[in-house]
């Protein structure tokens, strides 16, 4: 798989980044960083990502705990500076969900840490040049992952946008605040 990663063919690489989290081998990180931390690789981002989280986080079976992974995902969505495609709107949201086994897994998942989380989010959401649906899924993922205290404290955040895309930023926390409340 690692081998494919570097195939000449585009597609060839799409599918081996998208398919090597299933390996469930924490060998194919160091390669997918390596391309993360390569712009011109941005085509491929999304695929390495989603195996990268597989990794450390598996929705919905929560079964994996590969610390690495979630280290370099993190690291990735700590990404600068920001672009419209970079980090790719679906990292962000490729975790927003959590299935009825979630807390079993957090119990084994010792590096999982939502105040980590919570600020990268918050940085996204306030960056604008960050892509829309991005921003609208770091609400997203604020609401799942941390507590409802956090996710209040972002209201002021969310409300002092300007930018051209604020509008679906605070439409989505709106969305998610009725979420919660019911």
């Amino acid at each position: 798989m690692i081998d494919l990663m570097d195939d000449e063919d585009p597609d060839v690489r799409d599918a081996a980044y998208r398919y090597a989290g299933g390996l469930n081998d924490e060998k194919i990180i160091e390669p997918i960083v390596s391309m993360l931390n390569n712009p011109d690789d941005e085509q491929f981002h999304a695929n390495g990502i989603n195996s990268l989280v597989k990794l450390w986080y598996d929705y919905p079976f929560h079964e994996n705990t590969s610390e690495a992974a979630y280290r370099a995902t993190m690291d990735y969505l700590r990404t600068t500076p920001v672009t419209d495609k970079i980090p790719t709107w679906t990292a962000v949201t490729s975790f927003k969900n959590k299935a009825d086994n979630f807390e079993e897994w957090r119990a084994r998942a010792t590096y999982y840490n939502p105040d980590e989380i919570e600020q990268i989010m918050i940085d996204l959401i306030k960056n604008p040049d960050a892509n829309w649906l991005g921003r609208t899924g770091a609400v997203e993922v604020i609401a799942a992952h941390c507590s409802k205290e956090a996710f209040d404290a972002l209201s002021p955040v969310v409300d002092s946008l300007t930018d051209n895309n604020a509008k679906f930023i605070q439409d989505e926390y709106k969305n998610q605040a009725e979420n919660l409340n019911k």
